[in-house]
Formats: structure tokens, C-alpha cells, sequence
């Protein structure tokens, strides 16, 4: 700076008489972002697939006024990171749908709100695409029902199951599906499973022992060994689930039935009437049949080896199995209760691991299906492990339970051969 000043003369001292120049090289005020150019396209690509009339969102976003009274609580939100409820950790791996906000457009959103949240010009605006219309459920051919409501008859955790016949006369597939909870209140997960023809004596004989709808199944579908109990699909809170990836499909056969498992927890809201349903989409044939994949320790389920102290934190626990073959990984899902830190599962361990899906702020009421951008590859003797972390600050100690007071660790993987 001092070798520019000398290089080009120093200035005369201005006399008295000379005019004081106006310095007119302060920086342009920069226009504060507006609803219609800056935040509504941020709003819509992030926020409206659940922030809808209908949606599993609190509050509609859909219009400047309503955005408007509530544009504090969402910088509050997006600022803090808690909103949008997206899971994933970057850096772990690239899913379709992706929800997260980069940190430009939180920035537009702070910026908007501190300006008190200008409209702009209508005119001006570019409307965003939902992230999830990839993922969506893009048309319902069947939907499934509880056949009459239910109320939870056993406090807090009520496990009830209700075999619904398949219709179809001719071997389909299941290309995506959507569970609606009937009351969201209630519905802490549903599972739907898939029993054979041979099992139609034993789910009549069930039913008729059982005065109420469905019958009792804690722990299980009952009517299907654990060991056969395919699955269908599956939701817990905040999963909207929606259209597997192009080309693939579960299998469905004439004669089959799916038993929907529903797991009332009435600890918060009592015990509400209920009628759960799940639409369906269809197709006659697929590229690729898939399946869905529990995945989690065999021995946990019998109380055995994943034990939580009362009183302890970080409490951790891992598991890993040698897969006998190659196979395709689409989709994965995670899921604990209420105590959980943390969820990681991951093809190999250390550094050459890959990674597919790390939730390193485990939040219970925002469970979400992440639908990998690349289906991922496992080869033959490759281990694929799984690792939870929990938080007990209670003076009980915790182990793998169906309640909610207990907990799990667990993965659900969509998977074909490669």
C-alpha cells in the first residue's frame, strides 16, 4: 500500500480554498432477499413435500402469508439445523430425494427473515420442485386396509396384526408403496409382511381365537415363522417412503396375504380408534425382482449381548456378518427408540469402508428410508456392519425390546442380486 501511494505522488495539501471532494465510494446496499425470487423456490424444493395441506408437517408452506407469520421459527429451525429432517450425514454417501439445505440458501432464509420478510414482485418468481418427487409414491393401483377400526386394548405398547387376503389372480409386483397411519398419535411403527398360501388354516384359526380385529403379535407376525416372515414394507414416524427405484419390484403371488403389523403406543395420547392403510403401486413385470432386508444382530432379539446400563453413555454395540454372495444395495433404513445417539452402517470397516448410511443425531420422529443416488455393491465374504450408539440417562437398564421403552438397532436394506 505505502510503495502504490509513493509510486504515484503524493497529493498536495488542499488549501482552504479548495472544494473538499465528496467521498462517494461507500459500498451499494444490497437488497435484502424476497419471498417470490429468493425463498419460495428454497421452500418449495425443501420444505413443501411435508409443509402441505395433508402433509406430515405441522403447518402448511405454501403461501407468502402463512410463511410469513412463521418466519422467525423457521430461521430458528433451518439455522439450527433441525429443520429440514434430514438424517444423513454428507460425506457418507449420495441419496436420491436428498432434503438437506446447503448453507447458501440457510443463509438466504436468515437473511430474509432479519429483513422482517419481504414479498417481492410475484412476477419474479421461479417455483422449486419438491426434493422427494423422485422418491414419491407416483400412483397408487391398490390400497390395503385394516378391515374396521381398532382401538389399542394393551397399554402403553399394543402390537395387533391383520391378515388382508392379496387379490390379484396372477403373479405381480410391488413397485413402491406409502403407509398412511390412521392416527399418527398412536402408530409408533407398521410393518407389512408377507405370508404364504400354506398359512391360510393358521391365520383363520388365529383370527377366530381373537373377539377383537386381527389378533395379538408381539414380537412377530405369529402366523409365519420369523425365519420366513418376508417383508413388504415397512414405516415408523417421519418415513414417507414412496416408488422403489425404476425397474425393480417385490414379488407378489396369487393366494398370499399380507399381514400388517401395527404397534400402538398409547403412552402419550391414550388409546385412540385407528385404521392404518397402505396404497400400492403395481406392475405386471419388473427388470430386477428385490427383496427387503432386515439386518441386525440374531441374538440381540433374545435379550442377549446388547445390554444399556442405567445411568451410561455412548453405550455401544456393533455387529457384522459375512455376506454369502454379491449382491445390489438400493435403498437403506435405520432404526432405534427413543435412547438412541447414533446409527452407522457401512460395507467393510475403517478407512477403506463404504459408507452407506450415517445418522450421527439419531432423532426418533424423523425415521426416513434414504434411497441411495447409486445402488451400492457387497461382494461375496464382504462384511457389512452395523454400529448404535445409545444415551441412557435413566436408572433402568435398557436391552432389545418391541416396546418402546426398550430399544433396537436394526437395518433394513432393499436388495437385489447384482
Amino acid at each position: 500500500m505505502i510503495a502504490l501511494f509513493l509510486a504515484c505522488g503524493a497529493p498536495a495539501a488542499p488549501s482552504d480554498d479548495d472544494p473538499v471532494a465528496v467521498d462517494d465510494t461507500s459500498p451499494a446496499v444490497v437488497d435484502a432477499p424476497t419471498w417470490h425470487q429468493d425463498v419460495r423456490p428454497i421452500i418449495e424444493t425443501r420444505c413443501v413435500s411435508c409443509h402441505q395441506t395433508g402433509g406430515i408437517g405441522l403447518f402448511p408452506l405454501t403461501e407468502y402469508d402463512a410463511v410469513h407469520a412463521v418466519r422467525d421459527a423457521i430461521a430458528d429451525a433451518v439455522g439450527s439445523g433441525r429443520m429440514p429432517p434430514w438424517g444423513a450425514a454428507p460425506g457418507c454417501n449420495t441419496y436420491a430425494g436428498d432434503l438437506s439445505m446447503p448453507a447458501d440458501e440457510i443463509e438466504t432464509i436468515l437473511a430474509w427473515a432479519e429483513a422482517d420478510g419481504p414479498e417481492g414482485d410475484p412476477t419474479a418468481s421461479v417455483p422449486g420442485t419438491p426434493a422427494n418427487t423422485q422418491t414419491a409414491l407416483s400412483r397408487v393401483d391398490l390400497t390395503l386396509s385394516l378391515p374396521e377400526v381398532y382401538t389399542p386394548q394393551v397399554e402403553p405398547d399394543d402390537y395387533r396384526c391383520f391378515a388382508i387376503p392379496w387379490p390379484y389372480t396372477e403373479r405381480v409386483y410391488v413397485t413402491g408403496f406409502r403407509v398412511n397411519p390412521g392416527d399418527p398419535r398412536v402408530v409408533h411403527h407398521v410393518i407389512a409382511y408377507v405370508a404364504g398360501a400354506q398359512y391360510a388354516e393358521t391365520i383363520a384359526q388365529v383370527e377366530a381365537e381373537d373377539e377383537l380385529p386381527g389378533f395379538a403379535c408381539y414380537g412377530g407376525p405369529v402366523v409365519v415363522p420369523q425365519e420366513d416372515a418376508e417383508w413388504l414394507g415397512a414405516w415408523a414416524p417421519g418415513d414417507e417412503t414412496g416408488d422403489f427405484p425404476e425397474g425393480l419390484g417385490i414379488r407378489m403371488n396369487p393366494g398370499e396375504y399380507v399381514i400388517l403389523q401395527v404397534h400402538y403406543n398409547t403412552e402419550v395420547a391414550g388409546a385412540l380408534p385407528d385404521q392404518t392403510t397402505m396404497d400400492l403401486s403395481i406392475a405386471e413385470s419388473v427388470e430386477r425382482s428385490a427383496w427387503l432386508q432386515p439386518y441386525t444382530n440374531p441374538v440381540w432379539l433374545y435379550g442377549v449381548g446388547m445390554d444399556i446400563p442405567a445411568g451410561e453413555s455412548g453405550v455401544t454395540h456393533s455387529f457384522s456378518y459375512p455376506f454369502p454372495g454379491d449382491y445390489l444395495f438400493w435403498a437403506v433404513f435405520g432404526h432405534m427408540h427413543t435412547l438412541g445417539r447414533s446409527l452407522k452402517l457401512t460395507i467393510g470397516d475403517g478407512a477403506d469402508a463404504n459408507c452407506l448410511l450415517n445418522i450421527p443425531a439419531w432423532d426418533f420422529d424423523w425415521q426416513r428410508t434414504y434411497r441411495l443416488a447409486e445402488p451400492q455393491l457387497i461382494r461375496e465374504d464382504e462384511e457389512l456392519h452395523l454400529d448404535c450408539v445409545w444415551d441412557n440417562p435413566t436408572d433402568q437398564d435398557v436391552a432389545w425390546g418391541d416396546g418402546t421403552g426398550d430399544e433396537m438397532c436394526l437395518g433394513v436394506l432393499l436388495m437385489t442380486d447384482p
